[in-house]
């Protein structure tokens, strides 16, 4: 890799190290779900595997959640031992595999999630007053092909 490049992939990585955590919720370490969920306090793990549960309206298998948040198997599995003693998510027989669970959340989370996530992006969306619905596209997309990391090939230009 050349200089100049290794500096810009530099700028660009400081740059996105500041606006990550200046997004972050006011807790630090920890975020809360707020009074939908009594008080209980779930880190960034639990909210992430909510948003990806409210997806899947069939649930998600415990593999699927685990390839999707990079995270272990094992690791899922204690988040939804959490979150099932809690009455957020349920565990159901996969019908196309009797040896697999569906993950999905329960009726009564469906609304409590909605809620926070609405919430969640009322707090949010000052922080993006200056981009534009176009520049706001093009950050999604590109954070998203960096996301992907399958490029085998560093690009000429």
């Amino acid at each position: 890799m050349d200089k100049h490049r290794e500096e810009l992939i530099e700028n660009l990585s400081e740059e996105m190290i500041v606006a990550f955590r200046s997004l972050r919720p006011e807790h630090q370490h920890r975020s809360r779900f707020g009074h939908n969920f009594r008080g209980h306090k779930f880190g960034r793990s639990h909210i992430d595997l909510f948003s990806r549960l409210m997806k899947e309206k069939e649930g998600v298998s415990v593999k699927d959640i685990a390839e999707s948040l990079h995270i272990t198997p094992g690791a899922v599995s204690q988040l939804i031992d959490t979150a099932a003693k809690m009455g957020i998510v349920e565990r159901q027989e996969d019908s196309k595999d009797r040896r697999s669970q569906r993950i999905k959340l329960t009726e009564k989370a469906v609304s409590r999630v909605v809620e926070f996530k609405k919430t969640f992006f009322e707090r949010l969306s000052p922080k993006f007053v200056l981009l534009s619905d176009t520049e706001i596209s093009e950050l999604t997309r590109l954070l998203g092909k960096i996301n992907q990391g399958d490029e085998k090939e560093e690009p000429s230009d």
